[in-house]
């Protein structure tokens, strides 16, 4: 259904994508800022550290990155509760809206994962999805939320025995 999830490294929705991606088999990846910052990641090599799929950029403002992961993803998947104040997430929102089929989805919704199933199939099985959200500062257990969420998709039922890694 997805070739492969990228996301910026952040902690919150997109650390929850990026490890939801590897324990079901998906590739991941997505560009991060110099130095792989994330909020709980200061210091370099950052989040590259432990996730060694990330890509550096050449500036550590994590708007470059948002930039790059939209423009090599097929699809933007944004997860974030109502009334969650992100500076980071209204602009990927922004970017997403104006060049690639995007979809936001509050994690609180009943339907959350159906939303999400429904949004991936009108794609084909070879996109590349980028997601992403508020960091965990700026909203507390949307990690939890966002796994939990992404755990009731088909994505997690459609964990492939084999995939190769696929390049930008």
């Amino acid at each position: 259904m997805v070739a492969k999830i990228i996301t910026g490294g952040q902690s919150g929705v997109d650390r929850a994508a990026t490890d939801f991606a590897i324990e079901s088999g998906i590739p991941y990846g997505g560009f991060v800022p110099l130095g792989g910052w994330a909020e709980d990641y200061p210091n370099p090599p950052g989040v590259i550290a432990d996730y060694p799929e990330f890509v550096e950029t050449t500036s550590s403002r994590p708007l470059l990155r948002t930039f790059f992961n939209i423009q090599h993803s097929g699809a933007v998947l944004i997860i974030r509760r109502d009334g969650d104040t992100s500076f980071g997430t209204d602009v990927t929102y922004d970017f997403a809206s104006m060049e690639k089929a995007s979809h936001v989805v509050s994690p609180d919704s009943p339907a959350a994962a159906e939303s999400i199933d429904m949004f991936l199939d009108s794609f084909p099985d070879d996109i590349v999805l980028c997601v992403g959200g508020p960091r965990e500062s700026e909203s507390p257990g949307i990690y939890a939320v966002t796994l939990t969420i992404l755990r009731s998709t088909s994505l997690a039922a459609s964990r492939p025995s084999e995939r190769q890694p696929t390049l930008f």
